[in-house]
């Protein structure tokens, strides 16, 4: 994803949310089960990290 004009400070809460999202979320499968996962995010800020 790209986040044009926002500082990495901001990426990262952006980020956090994603991850927070995705892991308070039950994942229903075929056999009835469900399953939750996470998600590892990293974040590269232009010019500094370019």
């Amino acid at each position: 994803m790209i986040l044009v004009d926002t500082p990495a400070d901001a990426a990262g809460a952006v980020a956090e949310k994603i991850r927070g999202k995705l892991e308070a979320s039950a994942i229903p499968l075929p056999e009835g089960t469900t399953i939750q996962k996470t998600l590892s995010v990293g974040i590269a800020d232009f010019p500094s990290d370019g």
